[in-house]
């Protein structure tokens, strides 16, 4: 349970999602995508959260203008100006990279508490 509860902190501390899971949801998927080298267009990152057009693009527009997120076109020549690709921000990908290692910490602190008792990791 306090493992949950510093990973909670730790996004509450670092990311911009407040009290919505909303802004979490896009985040996760955008840094899952690109992760997985996968380009992620507005299109496809709407149609794959279960997201209320309305609550989505609010979100959305915030995480562009507070710079967690990227947005833009392709520059080839030939290529249709219409798509608009995510990608996360340097300021996103540090911040993960922060919690992740709160959390790394959390977990070696928990290997050495279980060690110290005599108890199975």
């Amino acid at each position: 349970m306090a493992l949950l509860i510093s990973l909670r902190n730790a996004i509450s501390d670092h990311l911009p999602v407040g009290s919505s899971l909303v802004i979490l949801d896009i985040l996760m998927f955008v840094l899952t995508e690109y992760l997985h080298e996968r380009p992620l267009t507005m299109k496809r990152l709407l149609l794959s959260l279960d997201l209320s057009h309305t609550g989505f693009r609010y979100h959305f527009k915030k995480l562009v203008d507070d710079n967690w997120i990227n947005l833009s076109r392709l520059t080839e020549k030939n290529s249709d100006q219409r798509l608009r690709f995510i990608t996360p921000s340097s300021k996103l990908v540090t911040k993960i990279v922060l919690i992740s290692n709160i959390m790394n910490d959390q977990l070696e602190e928990i290997r050495k508490q279980k060690e110290t008792v005599g108890l199975p990791n």
